[in-house]
């Protein structure tokens, strides 16, 4: 370089921007490179210094890294946006105002391996439960519950128990309970009834029952009489009631002579009829009974009283009258 050109080097001030003409002159920059050679630097039109990362080994960037904590404002801060692979597109990743990350099922089904504790807020419907295969609590919460079909209850009292059942159909219920404690009923409120199995008992309106008796004086039904001949069978009564399946209770008979009383139940009316009972009548014992434990004697049939005097004198003396009544139950 002459000296006039560099002394014009010296002299020349440039600022950015300026044109650099043919008559300017610049010191060009260069570097040595890692072979130890001169190498020109490259300036882009722009001004800035071009530079081309060979080996990073032996490079060391300064590099800011901000750390914030949970709440700090998000006015200066700088960070990563979360995205998401939808299957086509990238997506950004949502949460709420608190920062809370928002999952949906999108209108299908949300899937949960584990134990999930869920708190009930208001009124849940489940829809129709078809089976049940644990334990459930049945709470009425002060109201009542109402079961639609069959149901079997095991029950064990405890303390007083206040029931309202509306019965509909028939109820079969078995109580196992020797000791029952039932409450005082009250005649507005209760029945309780009375019954063979047929008939029930009858309450007249003033509270008082009505009580059959049996009648402790029996009605006489028929009386007769007759004239007994030694070793003859008479007929002493003979009776056919009026009234069908009459219950005949006894016989009572009389006689002052040895004699056999027996007693036939049949359609004839005599002594071929089938025989009920006999006794046996003496002078000294000259009254008997005979009991017919209520036989029935259909109004078809008679109930027929006969004697046959077994004295051995000779007659007349041996004849006797002979005495017999039926009574009824």
């Amino acid at each position: 370089m002459a000296d006039e050109e560099f002394a014009q080097f010296v002299k020349g001030q440039f600022k950015a921007g300026d044109a650099f003409a043919a008559s300017d002159y610049l010191v060009p920059l260069g570097a040595i490179d890692v072979s130890d050679n001169m190498q020109a630097l490259t300036i882009s039109t722009a001004g800035g210094l071009k530079v081309d990362i060979i080996d990073a080994s032996g490079i060391t960037v300064d590099v800011d890294v901000c750390q914030y904590q949970d709440g700090d404002a998000n006015t200066s801060a700088y960070g990563n946006v979360m995205l998401g692979d939808d299957g086509t597109n990238l997506q950004f990743v949502k949460v709420d105002s608190n920062g809370v990350l928002a999952i949906q099922d999108n209108g299908g089904s949300l899937t949960v391996d584990g134990t999930v504790s869920a708190q009930q807020n208001g009124v849940w419907d489940v829809g129709t439960v078809g089976r049940i295969t644990q334990d459930v609590n049945i709470a009425d919460g002060g109201n009542s519950i109402t079961i639609d079909g069959t149901a079997t209850v095991a029950a064990t009292h405890e303390g007083a128990w206040t029931a309202t059942v509306s019965q509909s159909g028939a109820w079969s219920a078995t109580v196992s309970a020797t000791d029952l404690d039932i409450r005082n009923l009250t005649g507005t409120t209760d029945k309780v009834q009375i019954t063979d199995g047929t008939d029930a008992l009858a309450v007249n309106t003033d509270g008082s029952i009505n009580v059959i008796t049996p009648d402790t004086t029996p009605s006489t039904m028929d009386y007769g009489t007759v004239t007994l001949v030694k070793d003859t069978e008479g007929v002493v009564n003979n009776f056919s009631p009026a009234i069908n399946d009459t219950k005949m209770k006894r016989v009572v008979v009389s006689g002052e002579g040895k004699c056999l009383w027996t007693v036939y139940v049949g359609a004839t009316g005599d002594e071929t009829d089938t025989p009920y009972a006999a006794i046996h009548t003496s002078p000294g014992n000259e009254n008997g009974t005979i009991e017919l434990h209520n036989v029935e004697v259909a109004s078809t049939d008679y109930i027929t009283i006969t004697g046959t005097n077994m004295e051995q004198k000779a007659s007349p003396n041996s004849d006797f009258v002979g005495y017999a009544t039926i009574i009824k139950e």
